[in-house]
């Protein structure tokens, strides 16, 4: 199995804060996932091999769906860089607000769109938004955008793939696990995007 290089708890809990969220059964594959997932090359081609029956292969038995995730945050790596770039999200009451935010979006499950289309007139009520739990300041709007361009990406890219029927859900939930820690997200993005092809 593949471990990550020491020094790498960063990714490692970010993961496993990940799988609790979208993929609750994987958390304990998750710290071995992400590694095989950052390594690349033939690591992460085996996280999509399919249902595998070998004792030794990830999930043996079964599809994993914690890399699919992986997958496709890596692949919206423009939009999230745009959102978790904003020095907005580094601060504790702008986080907690944006979590609001992105719990209302989750619960609001909007009609799946194409990637240009925003998540329509629920964003700017989202945006607007006072959340009592944050202390009466609210997350800068164009953050809260951003994270909503973040969840159509990662939610549209989830569809393409047939593999989540909450695709919105997941996308938002994935969303605040990447705004509650934005340096480890970075840092797994950063990682999968120079692993070798």
């Amino acid at each position: 199995m593949t471990a990550l290089p020491s020094g790498s708890d960063q990714l490692t809990s970010w993961a496993e804060r990940l799988a609790d969220r979208v993929a609750p059964d994987e958390v304990d594959l998750a710290p071995d996932l992400i590694a095989a997932y950052v390594e690349g090359g033939s690591a992460r081609r085996e996280l999509f091999a399919g249902v595998r029956a070998d004792p030794g292969a990830f999930g043996a038995g079964t599809a994993l769906f914690l890399p699919t995730v992986l997958d496709v945050i890596h692949a919206s790596y423009i939009t999230i860089k745009a959102f978790i770039g904003d020095p907005a999200i580094n601060t504790l009451v702008a986080s907690a607000s944006l979590g609001v935010a992105l719990r209302s979006l989750r619960a609001s499950r909007p009609t799946p769109t194409s990637s240009n289309d925003s998540l329509g007139d629920q964003q700017p009520s989202v945006a607007a938004r006072r959340p009592d739990d944050t202390g009466g300041t609210e997350a800068p709007s164009e953050v809260v955008e951003r994270a909503a361009t973040a969840v159509v990406d990662v939610r549209d890219r989830l569809d393409r793939t047939g593999s989540d029927p909450a695709a919105t859900a997941t996308a938002a939930a994935a969303m605040e696990v990447v705004a509650a820690d934005p340096a480890a997200a970075a840092a797994f993005l950063d990682r999968a995007r120079n692993a070798a092809p």
